[in-house]
């Protein structure tokens, strides 16, 4: 599955020690979410 790839391993891990940075708000994602549907 997704959640056991590495990727998500390592991502799991920045998250859980905090080494996760903010790039935008959530009204930046669920823009970036309605053009991702707008296609």
């Amino acid at each position: 599955s997704f959640l056991d790839s590495p990727e998500a391993l390592i991502a799991k891990k920045e998250a859980e020690t905090g080494q996760v940075k903010n790039i935008g708000s959530l009204t930046d994602f669920n823009n970036w979410i309605d053009k991702l549907d707008a296609n």
